[in-house]
């Protein structure tokens, strides 16, 4: 069994380090959706970022829905949701 690791630096962790990396949950279609100053997505090999359009956002919990919506809370208490067919939050 061969594997590769693949070491990747978030752009919003190098801007703000206070912010906090982590919480991975997994979808049905194989994404695997994590937080790092912003929402990230891992799938097939490639990391794609989600910016939170709230200044000052820290995302904390992440969890996936049955219909694949990724739902955020925020340390300032907000509670947000990436719609699955779309790459903008709202």
């Amino acid at each position: 069994m061969a594997f590769a690791v693949v070491f990747w630096s978030s752009p919003a962790l190098a801007q703000d380090p206070s912010a906090w990396g982590g919480l991975f949950r997994s979808r049905a279609d194989g994404a695997t959706w994590f937080r790092a100053g912003q929402l990230g997505r891992l799938r097939d090999g490639r990391v794609t970022e989600f910016r939170i359009p709230r200044d000052g956002a820290r995302p904390f919990g992440v969890a996936v829905d049955a219909a694949n919506n990724v739902w955020y809370t925020d340390l300032s208490g907000w509670l947000g949701m990436l719609p699955a067919a779309s790459a903008t939050s709202r």
